[in-house]
């Protein structure tokens, strides 16, 4: 900081880092002493360069508060333009982070599965749904110095919100993250990702069902013919129903049922009289067994029984 001091030492002039404002202080008189006089101030601000933004009111008040209290004024004495700095980026999220950040849950029996039985039903997701709103970092305004040449003084920028779409999500207008797709919203670190996929809490009775990406089946399914883009979980029984996955296929208990799958077959109690079809392998898991029926695995099967004593 650059500064000015009278011979006396009964006041002091110095700028502030950014040459915006000039700072005055004023020491009270000494016993035998005399106040100091407003034209050494206004002095000392000219030899320092200051051009505009005097305030000689203050400077008054100064010398008239140092002189009745005996006791030192500190006061801004001239008053550029401050630089007004810029405001940080904020994000609102549809949920607490620490809800967000939550990953898919896994089984616990050591198959590293996606538990999808498990998903946190407040994470679900429909396509188009708002997953979180940003509020813009604010660059700010400049200010100006006091002295001649007359410079500007650069604002400190504000920061952006780290957050960005990531798989099935859209950064609309800047500002609003939504959903592409239904499915489970999970944050991971700064990326917002949607694993696009639908659960069904009530059971399937009949008809025919489309999902484009993965299925959740909760409720089960009754001779109705499913078929999902990605996987399908079938947690409650599937009775007399047809599966084709373009992906795994997950079931409990599966009877007189048709499945397909481009990927693995997992089983995690039983089939009964199934036709299974999977282009790699069908896995039992615990205790899991196939009764009858016809299964082919192109790359195997590992259960724990296959067919019964009779």
């Amino acid at each position: 900081m650059a500064y000015e001091t009278s011979k006396s030492g009964r006041v002091e002039v110095k700028f502030n880092e950014d040459r915006t404002q000039a700072l005055l202080t004023i020491q009270p008189p000494g016993p035998a002493g005399e106040a100091a006089e407003p034209q050494e101030v206004l002095d000392r601000l000219k030899a320092m360069g200051v051009t505009y933004g005097v305030k000689e009111l203050v400077i008054l008040d100064a010398i008239h508060y140092a002189a009745e209290t005996n006791m030192p004024a500190n006061v801004v004495v001239a008053q550029g333009v401050l630089p007004q700095h810029g405001t940080d980026g904020s994000v609102r999220f549809l949920l607490p982070r620490e809800v967000l950040t939550k990953p898919l849950p896994k089984r616990t029996d050591g198959s590293g599965l996606v538990d999808w039985f498990a998903l946190d039903p407040q994470k679900l997701v429909k396509a188009g749904q708002e997953l979180a709103f940003i509020t813009l970092a604010q660059p700010g305004t400049p200010g100006k110095t006091l002295t001649w040449p007359i410079l500007q003084v650069l604002p400190r920028a504000g920061k952006p919100m780290a957050v960005s779409p990531g798989t099935n999500a859209r950064l609309v207008d800047n500002q609003r993250l939504i959903a592409e797709q239904d499915g489970y919203v999970c944050l991971h670190g700064d990326q917002m990702d949607v694993h696009p996929l639908r659960s069904i809490k009530e059971p399937l009775l009949g008809g025919t069902h489309c999902f484009t990406a993965g299925a959740v089946l909760m409720g089960g399914m009754k001779g109705a013919h499913v078929q999902a883009g990605t996987f399908a979980a079938v947690r409650g029984p599937a009775v007399d129903s047809h599966i084709r996955a373009f992906g795994d296929v997950i079931v409990r208990r599966a009877e007189r049922c048709v499945i397909i799958a481009t990927g693995d077959v997992y089983v995690l109690e039983g089939l009964r009289d199934c036709e299974v079809n999977s282009r790699r392998r069908i896995i039992g898991l615990g205790s899991a067994e196939i009764v009858g029926g016809n299964v082919s695995a192109l790359e195997g099967i590992r259960m724990n029984a296959l067919g019964t004593a009779d």
